[in-house]
């Protein structure tokens, strides 16, 4: 209907979801008077595309949705919106296509046809489609040819209305015009809006105008080519030449479907995108009537190269309407100056420009839209959308064409601002706020308006997700009073057109748009969900109330107890007949540091994770505990108040109050009088007023609850706008989580107890690792609820203290120190410090430890079990120094526990660098590394391998003493009998706290002439900085030990060309006068004996293995070697006794004689 005020939510009117049902007419024959509606596909993409049977034109229509079909005559389209001013309904329409084999498709919708009122293209239907490519890996030569998962989008208003006069903006100046001939053609501009979702081919867009096969002219005989039809089937299609109304008419022509005249397209040449459709608005001539009206504009968006080198093309369909609006010199537009006090065309909290590099970010699930970093630009929960018509009574206007003044009617007011394209789902469009209903501080008001968005995306449903272009269009009006002016000529607002005043948005410098742009879109990226974090437990929850203690044992030092040594005891929270307990809980959306909270009211930033919507707790309890606890409502934004005095906030149910309250005011002493029925309360066991003296009962103590286990846990609240069930199918996982549980046990201080909730004191059953050498301390604290006599506190004889443990001097604690002392028990409890520091031989052993709390007086004729504590014990580990050589580089790894051995086995050559960084860690020891003298290492090698010295040996076999540099020896570990090397070990990072306890050191060496084939040892030894090696766990494992070892074995016969030498040098110094051209012939990679490099490895000879009853004499003959050259490059060799069977021998062969 015509009434504007019509509400456009009448489409989901009673929560149904409203259809717009399109009739398929199949039932006449095809042709271009064939009004029918269809929807289908073709095979081949873009202008190749053909029905799957060109006999039959209808092959590969779609009849209804999903097969079998209920209602096959029918297209029922889904309503998205309604277009009150233009009478548009927008609707979409989804549907299942099982293709039967792979290949290339187009998706199309085509009908018939275009209205008469169009001054080209009339009555000829329109066609709009997509491709979709269809392989399987292994098919099209062995390469699959996908098409991109998301499409190019365009954003264009149902109608692109354009002003014959140009526009007047700034001053009349005049509009872009071009002499054509003898006539004169003006034009405007007006941006195709497009965007491809994935930035990769946004650069690849480009637009051009559609052929006259693209536009349509295949259904009615034009050829898909735009050419004559070539087949007997084609022809039929347009064997009737009548128009939609059923005119006769002349046979079509060309005209018929030409785009209109002189438009063309305008492409920026940097690539960023935009693309102008430059539009003839005026002519003078014989044809200047043709151009006021509306113009059926067809153009084509390419994707050019993205699909596997090929093109993709999207036709759209622009209906532009020239309009003479002689009243109304300008449109509605964009406007991005947020200081409407200030400037005549500012709107406050205007949105700043956008584009692709700099969009408005939100995180998917919440509504909140941020531009720019931190959200520095803008930062608010809605989207203000304002646009300004510039005749707002501010100016005087001319006609361009004309430049005498004329009278325009001002001042101008925004009539509507709507969406220009379907908006994506969940986007709420707010109430338009212009004209009188801005404030009055405006510079000028009159002209302006806007329109709030706000939006929630939903994480589950990808299509929300991406960059997003919303573009929209504004109306203005002219008003008499009150009422709108019917004979005023109102205009729409192009699309992001181009203003020649010489305006320039500078609102986001961010975007690189172009001069004069006024862009009419707003670019959103909705970004993927935040990793969701787990609830938090923090104060005034106490610290033990936040430890997760799911398994803790609540039976620890009672009888027959059999969880005690396999998993930690509960905290003990204690109260006393006649009071109130009361256990505060506070969790928010965490985790949270303390620090992050406000230093004032304690409250904590909402966190920007999806599900910053709602956390409550669960209580969970024994249901026979008399009298019963009770959980208390939960509070939200409570802060640091404290729950009596918190006033809920509702808005901030991320931060959770909630307390267990426990009743006990109704305990206590009990009797019973005379025929009475129920019990009676009495002050103690010397009560005898009460009901004793009256011939009633004694006064006795009530039954006490025993302890009893309470758990509770924080929850995650699903936010209602979540699909759980779509959420679970996208992501894998459930929307929401939830904290670990966090146990106690509940008890009734009937005696003298150790209190748990002071967060410093240890718990039952508690284990601690500690190091020897340094002193381990903690409190121990002790109150009595049921006297206010004095508490002693001891350490039980079984099973004892180990040499070293104190036991500090008590004091007493006040409220202000020890908070659970404060109503509990009389404002005071007892305090002293245990204290140990073991011993070395302390290392590797566990000590039990047992405390017992009793009154320092007996009350006369109480039970002495009242009066002492239960037992409290703990245990103490002493560790050793495990030294792990995780983190050496290079490292080679063991494949069990997938950590680095401690030790390496290598083979270099003399002359190469050797480096590693060495990196030793022991828990809970500051370690620091250093070189081993005198190694050993009965693990590296079979046998293993050491460094002894002499007297260890007693002279015999290699050892360190002799004068000899023999077995693994070297300078770093033997100097006695080696001479001095180059190895350095180099202490980077001593192991502390600080660094996790890890210890660095760099070593650097590099094998030396006399070392050629020999097996040397390099050990590195991790020492406590306090204790020494005394500590250090001994053994040697495959994951640790007291020292890295390194296993060098020297080549023989190989040397590494040292930095800035040639072969000379090396045939001449290094190798003590080898023969150059033999060196150069033994190594025939080397082609220029000048141009090696530092570090290349030339060989200087053959290796030959001893044969039995070989000699050095005997090996040297055969070689025609001497016994010298022999000795000077096997070092390991000393005479024919140290030959062995298979043992390698470094020949310089015919070096005994000269060379000719």
């Amino acid at each position: 209907n015509n009434h504007e005020e019509e509400d456009v939510n009448i489409h989901r009117a009673d929560n149904k979801q409203r259809l717009l049902r399109l009739n398929r007419n199949i039932q006449q024959p095809m042709g271009p008077n064939n009004h029918e509606l269809r929807i289908g596909y073709m095979k081949g993409i873009n202008d190749e595309a053909r029905p799957p049977s060109v006999a039959n034109p209808f092959e590969g229509t779609i009849e209804c949705p999903v097969r079998p079909c209920t209602q096959s005559l029918d297209y029922n389209f889904y309503i998205d919106r309604l277009d009150m001013l233009t009478h548009i309904v927008y609707a979409h329409y989804s549907f299942q296509i099982q293709f039967a084999e792979n290949g290339d498709y187009s998706v199309y919708i085509d009908g018939c046809c275009r209205p008469s009122i169009f001054k080209n293209k009339f009555d000829l239907p329109f066609h709009l489609r997509a491709g979709i490519q269809i392989y399987a890996d292994g098919q099209m030569g062995g390469a699959p040819r996908p098409y991109p998962k998301q499409s190019i989008s365009v954003s264009m208003p149902n109608v692109v209305m354009l002003r014959a006069q140009g526009y007047a903006y700034d001053g009349c100046k005049e509009f872009p015009c071009e002499k054509v001939g003898s006539e004169t053609v003006c034009f405007l501009r007006f941006m195709v809006q497009t965007l491809h979702p994935i930035e990769e081919y946004r650069s690849k867009i480009g637009v051009r105008m559609a052929n006259a096969g693209e536009a349509g002219w295949w259904r009615c005989g034009g050829g898909l080519d735009g050419k004559a039809p070539t087949s007997p089937e084609w022809e039929a299609l347009c064997a009737k030449q009548t128009n939609a109304l059923g005119v006769s008419q002349p046979a079509f022509t060309a005209l018929s479907f030409s785009e209109p005249v002189l438009t063309s397209i305008e492409t920026r040449a940097d690539g960023d995108g935009y693309h102008f459709v430059k539009f003839m608005v005026s002519r003078t001539g014989s044809l200047s009537s043709q151009v006021v009206g509306q113009h059926s504009l067809s153009l084509m968006i390419d994707c050019v190269g993205c699909v596997n080198g090929r093109t993709q093309s999207i036709p759209v369909e622009i209906s532009v309407d020239v309009k003479e609006a002689p009243s109304n010199a300008d449109p509605p537009a964009f406007t991005s100056n947020p200081n409407p006090v200030t400037d005549v065309s500012g709107v406050d909290h205007a949105l700043p420009v956008t584009c692709p590099q700099s969009a408005v970010n939100i995180y998917c699930g919440r509504q909140q839209f941020e531009l720019g970093e931190g959200g520095s630009k803008y930062n608010k929960d809605f989207l203000r959308v304002a646009f300004k018509d510039v005749d707002d009574g501010t100016n005087i206007f001319c006609d361009p064409a004309n430049p005498s003044n004329i009278a325009k009617k001002t001042p101008q007011q925004i009539k509507v601002i709507q969406p220009a394209s379907t908006m994506p789902a969940g986007i709420e469009i707010g109430n338009l706020v212009s004209g009188t209903a801005l404030p009055a501080s405006y510079l000028n008001r009159n002209g302006a308006g806007y329109v709030d968005l706000t939006w929630r995306p939903q994480c589950e449903n990808p299509s929300d997700l991406g960059l997003k272009q919303l573009c929209f269009t504004a109306r203005d009006s002219y008003l008499i009073g009150a009422m709108e002016d019917t004979s005023f000529n109102p205009l729409w607002s192009p699309p992001s057109f181009l203003d020649t005043s010489g305006f320039t948005d500078r609102s986001n410098l961010d975007c690189p748009i172009p001069a004069g742009l006024r862009s009419s879109c707003i670019y959103v990226n909705s970004q993927a969900p935040k990793t969701n974090i787990a609830p938090a437990f923090v104060a005034p929850t106490t610290v033990k109330g936040r430890e997760c203690s799911a398994g803790c044992c609540d039976c620890c030092g009672q009888e027959n107890c059999n969880c005690e040594f396999t998993s930690r005891c509960c905290t003990i929270l204690y109260t006393t007949i006649g009071r109130v307990f009361k256990h505060v809980v506070r969790v928010v959306d965490g985790p949270i540091d303390a620090h992050e909270a406000d230093g004032a009211a304690g409250i904590f930033p909402q966190r920007d994770d999806h599900d910053s919507y709602a956390v409550f707790v669960n209580f969970s309890f024994p249901n026979n505990i008399k009298p019963s606890p009770a959980v208390s409502p939960m509070k939200y934004g409570c802060g640091d108040k404290p729950y009596a005095t918190c006033v809920s906030d509702p808005a901030k149910k991320d931060d959770t109050l909630t307390e267990l309250v426990w009743d006990l005011t109704g305990l206590g002493f009990s009797c019973f009088k005379v025929g009475a029925n129920s019990s009676s309360k009495c002050t103690g066991t010397d009560d005898t007023l009460t009901c004793l003296d009256g011939g009633g009962t004694e006064c006795k103590k009530d039954s006490v609850p025993l302890p009893f286990r309470v758990c509770y846990q924080a929850q995650e609240q699903m936010a209602p706008w979540v699909n759980d069930q779509l959420w679970r199918r996208t992501y894998g996982e459930s929307p929401v989580l939830e904290s670990c549980d966090v146990c106690f046990k509940l008890a009734i201080a009937d005696r003298p107890v150790f209190l748990d909730d002071d967060d410093v004191s240890p718990v039952q059953g508690a284990v601690f690792d500690i190091p020897a050498g340094r002193e381990f301390k903690f409190p121990i604290t002790a109150a009595a609820a049921n006297d206010a006599g004095v508490v002693v506190m001891s350490i039980l004889s079984d099973p004892g203290a180990p040499v070293g443990a104190t036991l500090g001097p008590p004091r007493k604690v006040l409220c202000n120190e020890v908070a659970p002392v404060c109503e509990l028990f009389h404002q005071s409890g007892y305090q002293r410090h245990f204290s140990f520091k073991p011993l070395v031989e302390h290392g590797g052993k566990q000590f039990q430890i047992c405390f017992r709390a009793s009154m320092q007086e007996l009350k006369a004729g109480a039970d002495v079990d009242s009066q002492v504590s239960e037992p409290r014990c703990i245990t103490m580990r002493v560790l050793e120094a495990q030294v792990l050589w995780d983190g050496t580089s290079p490292c080679i790894t063991n494949a069990a526990a997938g950590t680095c051995a401690p030790e390496a086995h290598i083979t270099t050559t003399v002359g190469c660098k050797v480096a590693y960084t060495l990196s030793a860690k022991a828990q809970l020891y500051d370690l620091s590394i250093k070189h081993h003298k005198l190694p050993t290492c009965s693990s590296c090698v079979s046998g293993g391998l050491a460094v002894q010295s002499c007297s260890e040996t007693g002279n015999r076999g290699p050892c360190c003493g002799n004068g000899h540099c023999d077995g693994a020896e070297m300078g770093s570990n033997c100097p006695a009998d080696c001479p001095v090397d180059d190895s350095s070990l180099r202490v980077v990072q001593l192991g502390s706290t600080s660094n996790d306890y890890v210890a660095l050191a760099e070593f650097k060496w590099t094998p030396t002439r006399g070392m050629e084939g020999r097996r040397l040892l390099a050990c590195f030894a991790a020492e406590d900085a306090l204790l020494g090696a005394g500590i250090v766990h001994m053994a040697r494992t495959p994951t640790s030990a007291p020292s890295f070892c390194i296993v060098v074995d020297v080549d023989r016969c190989a040397y590494c060309v040292p930095d800035g030498s040639s072969m000379m040098y090396v045939a001449k110094q290094y190798v003590l006068n080898v023969d150059l051209l033999r060196l150069y012939n033994t190594n025939p990679g080397v082609t220029d004996p000048d141009g090696v490099f530092p570090y290349d490895k030339l060989i200087i000879g053959p290796t030959y293995s001893v044969h039995p009853g070989d000699t050095l004499l005997s090996i040297a003959g055969s070689a025609k070697t001497t016994l010298k050259a022999i000795l000077e490059n096997n070092p390991d060799i000393l005479d024919d006794a140290d030959l062995r069977e298979g043992q390698k021998v470094c020949l310089l062969l015919c070096s005994a004689s000269p060379v000719a």
